[in-house]
């Protein structure tokens, strides 16, 4: 069963999305010869057709016909299933996901066999493929499929024809989540993806389900005998949360798929209500759903934000978290007396040179252990201590040092 076609490889290469350039503007939105569902969900339980699915509309803006090769892609962005379609002049092609996954029927009027039927499912649900034994994706939900879809037109010229919308919806919840495809047309200037990101999250009041944070980037990885997600090309997020008066409370590390969607209430933020900052080491579209007790949802692409830039010569940054929780504003997390403390320490290369001979001390003798003692540029590390709580307040401040080529 082939994985992966050349249109997979055209996206890893020249993806880009429907965002934001500058901190100044909104980049246009606009049809583009290449678009993107982001992330899609099926319920592959419910053959009463009222399950959870996904629906969405592809629209030509243009005079003639357009020939589109559809590429339906796990977690892992890998391509599953590729084939054409051809969408008429001003027409509108409309599908429903768990018709391609539960009977095979395909928008192009194909029918798939059992067996690539059995696949999808397996592949998309982050199951072994029976045919291989392979996994291609990660399991989110038993039984659910996840993903996203790319729609590319082929041949040449490739007009900027392409446009539409996709939903989640849940009849069962009276549940539906929607948003535009996402423009990937590599000329656009300013570029659409990047790496680094400003939204919103709301997770209390009227938003009292809360805000997810849905990512997708051209990273493609390869079918695994390992269910583990570490075993693709894993991407590392940073992300920094401020509360609305502009205080930075909380920083998290994560690694995260190709597509991912991530619930901010997992967490364990202790500020309801705010703003965060997502760097990832690739470039990167982001998009926030924000929904009121699973009744209605509203999604917003997050902001471009300027890339910081790097001084010159060598840097050294570290950030010390208490209990998970980024303790710079007074009191801190309560934790019980007697309770297990545990220290958390990133270190970055900040600079443009490599560090070496890194150190980390703590202001009262907390001893610190780290998984390393050289960072490369832009690279950091995770180091760790533990203790137990005492009575009243508590102060610890962390120190470190690297040494650059030049001594």
């Amino acid at each position: 069963m082939k994985a992966s076609r050349s249109f997979l490889l055209w996206l890893v290469f020249a993806a880009g999305g429907l965002l934001l350039g500058g901190a100044q503007s909104l980049a246009e939105i606009h049809p583009s010869s290449d678009v993107l569902l982001p992330y899609f969900e099926v319920d592959l339980t419910n053959t009463a057709q009222t399950g959870r699915t996904t629906l969405f509309a592809l629209c030509n803006d243009g005079d003639s016909p357009a020939n589109v090769r559809v590429s339906l892609m796990t977690n892992w962005g890998i391509s599953v299933l590729d084939f054409e379609l051809t969408v008429p002049p001003r027409g509108v092609q409309t599908s429903n996901l768990r018709d391609w996954l539960l009977t095979g029927k395909l928008p192009n009027g194909q029918t798939l066999p059992a067996d690539k039927i059995a696949f999808l499912k397996a592949a998309l649900a982050g199951k072994a493929t029976s045919d291989r034994n392979l996994y291609y994706g990660t399991e989110v939900t038993p039984d659910l499929a996840v993903g996203a879809v790319a729609f590319h037109i082929e041949g040449s010229p490739q007009p900027d024809t392409l446009w539409g919308d996709s939903f989640v919806v849940d009849p069962q919840l009276g549940y539906s989540e929607g948003e535009t495809l996402v423009n990937l047309d590599p000329l656009m200037d300013p570029p659409p993806m990047c790496k680094r990101h400003g939204i919103r999250f709301l997770s209390g009041g009227i938003f009292d389900a809360g805000t997810e944070l849905m990512f997708a980037t051209a990273q493609a990885g390869s079918p695994s005998a390992s269910p583990n997600p570490a075993a693709v090309h894993m991407v590392d997020l940073t992300a920094e949360f401020y509360d609305e008066i502009g205080h930075l409370f909380d920083v998290k590390r994560l690694d995260i798929m190709p597509f991912e969607r991530i619930k901010v209430s997992e967490l364990g933020l202790q500020q309801p209500f705010g703003w965060v900052e997502l760097v990832t080491d690739v470039e990167s579209f982001v998009t926030g759903h924000f929904s009121a007790s699973s009744i209605y949802s509203s999604a917003f692409h997050a902001y471009c934000l300027p890339e910081e830039t790097t001084p010159s010569g060598p840097g050294i940054r570290v950030r010390k978290l208490t209990n998970g929780t980024l303790a710079e504003q007074p009191p801190g997390p309560s934790i019980p007396v007697g309770g297990k403390v545990e220290w958390t320490y990133v270190v970055t290369n900040t600079g443009t040179t490599r560090l070496t001979d890194i150190t980390l001390t703590d202001s009262v003798g907390v001893l610190v252990s780290c998984p390393g003692t050289t960072l490369e540029r832009g690279d950091s590390m995770t180091c760790s201590a533990q203790g137990v709580a005492q009575a009243c307040g508590y102060t610890n401040t962390a120190r470190a040092i690297g040494k650059p080529p030049s001594g």
